[in-house]
């Protein structure tokens, strides 16, 4: 069973057919403990005159509906987001190798933006800033305030669609669904069915192969209006935890047994391995492999999309955008998966743009985030302003607030009372282990001005890191320039959402969580 929601018929439910030291790939694989170190730049094609999108002006009525029966010139979107995936994860950054060739190939003749952010270590808040373009705390998911996007908000694929735009998403991730407002102006949206995940886990069955994504994309394909655009969302699961254990994983020593790091895996849950709790370094290093192969694996998916759009007879070439929602603590800082972290390790994430006409390969420094993708998208499609969106030139340079990233997490998204799958009432005890010295309590929230992040704590303590070479942020630069830091920390706080969050039993911060949204979030490992 899956989950399909076609605005045309409605929904309806039916079948259809950082630090990595040690681990070994033909060599020694080693992350430094600064988050993308050792960078460097990829051979890069001979550059041309490139065309500054950013100057190009949005021409009202190109193309859409109610424009002549010609093909709309304007372009497609595919815009993928691979679940999870830190930046230092993908070889085109340097840190390691050949984790992720087929995003490298698509590096190699695209953009590569070195400084990429997320507004959030999780997958609503992000998705939901991907779509609407707003901070987290201006669009509230995440917070004390909703869990769902707002229908008050126009989000990216509203716009497009109303501009005159096919509109479709594919997600495996159960949280980007219809449930948590994440389907608004897709004409046609699929994600699986929790009940038959479930089940098929219970058989042995891999947690996504029941749900055949390329070829639920490549059907969709098919029904395509040639002379008309089309906007396409993919999220790729593979990379988050429970991390699978594949025989194929070339990332895991000789010596390592499948059966041992299954064993591992069973007895260090990301979801509660934290602080005292953290694995010791042997099992830590499994699991950074296991990892890595859960990389690889949304890699090789990620390979056969960008194949498919490439073979598909009558298709234009698209923009393709792959970026991340977010990244994943693997030890650093006594933390292991993406919560209770705005740390780099969780916000610095991968963003490559692919297919933009007249614009020549480039690697980009300028600080950017997924805050930036809707402008840019928009300005891409000629279906909005162009002020806003991302340089795609290296010598581009951008103003506005937009360029400071702020970032949010908060206990406001814990649930901390829920019925377990015997019945009987649970609490959380993922942070069990952990102090205040840890800073996993209450709510966080940095502000990234490259190359400077302040990282603030409800605790009251705040530390202020250069990224240009801490990028593991271990040095606390705030007694050096005090005054950098207050302005940092006053622009931070009317950018954060306020603590207007209410306790209540069986409740995220202020909201009820019904039994469906809590085993979603069990599945996903937000809940033991």
């Amino acid at each position: 069973m899956f989950r399909l929601l076609n605005r045309r018929g409605g929904r309806i439910s039916g079948s259809l057919g950082g630090l990595f030291g040690g681990l070994v790939l033909g060599a020694s694989l080693f992350f430094g403990m600064s988050l993308l170190a050792g960078c460097s730049e990829s051979p890069r094609s001979e550059e041309k005159p490139a065309t500054n999108l950013k100057a190009q002006a949005f021409i009202p009525g190109a193309g859409g509906e109610g424009g002549s029966d010609a093909q709309d010139p304007r372009p497609s979107v595919v815009l993928i987001v691979m679940d999870t995936l830190r930046a230092d994860a993908v070889s085109a950054y340097g840190a390691v190798t050949k984790t992720t060739p087929n995003l490298d190939r698509l590096a190699a003749d695209g953009l590569q933006y070195q400084h990429a952010f997320s507004p959030s270590p999780w997958t609503l808040p992000s998705h939901a800033t991907l779509f609407t373009g707003l901070d987290v705390k201006d669009h509230g998911v995440g917070t004390g305030q909703q869990l769902t996007v707002p229908d008050s908000l126009t989000t990216l694929a509203e716009h497009l669609r109303d501009a005159g735009y096919q509109t479709a998403g594919f997600s495996e991730n159960l949280l980007v669904s219809e449930k948590f407002g994440l389907t608004q102006g897709f004409d046609h949206f699929e994600w699986p069915e929790l009940k038959e995940i479930l089940k098929n886990q219970a058989q042995g069955v891999g947690r996504l192969k029941s749900f055949n994504i390329l070829k639920r994309i490549q059907n969709w394909l098919k029904t395509l209006d040639p002379d008309k655009p089309f906007f396409l969302f993919v999220n790729i699961y593979d990379i988050h935890s429970p991390y699978e254990v594949d025989l194929a994983n070339n990332f895991l020593t000789p010596d390592i047994d499948p059966v041992h790091a299954q064993r591992i895996v069973e007895r260090y849950p990301v979801a509660s391995s934290n602080c005292s709790r953290l694995p010791p370094e042997e099992a830590l290093s499994v699991l950074k492999s296991l990892y890595l192969g859960g990389v690889r694996r949304a890699d090789t998916k990620l390979g056969e999309i960008l194949d498919l759009m490439a073979s598909e007879e009558g298709l234009s070439p698209p923009i393709t955008v792959v970026t991340s929602d977010h990244g994943e603590s693997l030890g650093e800082h006594k933390l292991l998966g993406h919560r209770f972290s705005v740390r780099n390790q969780t916000l610095q994430i991968p963003l490559f743009v692919h297919g933009l006409p007249e614009v020549p390969p480039a690697v980009l420094d300028a600080p950017v985030g997924l805050i930036d993708l809707r402008s840019s998208i928009e300005c891409w499609t000629q279906t909005g302003s162009c002020a806003n969106s991302i340089p795609v030139v290296a010598e581009a340079s951008r103003e506005g607030a937009s360029r400071k990233m702020v970032s949010f997490y908060s206990d406001e998204s814990v649930v901390r009372e829920h019925t377990g799958q015997d019945g009987e009432p649970k609490e959380d005890t993922s942070r069990a282990s952990c102090a205040p010295s840890d800073r996993v309590f209450g709510r966080m929230a940095s502000l990234t001005d490259y190359p400077m992040k302040l990282v603030w704590f409800e605790s009251g303590e705040t530390f202020l890191y250069d990224l240009s070479w801490d990028r593991g942020e271990l040095s606390d630069q705030k007694s050096l320039v005090p005054e950098q830091a207050t302005g940092m920390l006053a622009e931070l706080k009317q950018r954060m959402p306020t603590d207007d969050s209410s306790e209540s039993s069986g409740s995220v911060g202020g909201w009820t969580v019904d039994p469906e949204s809590v085993e979603a979030l069990r599945e996903l490992g937000y809940v033991e």
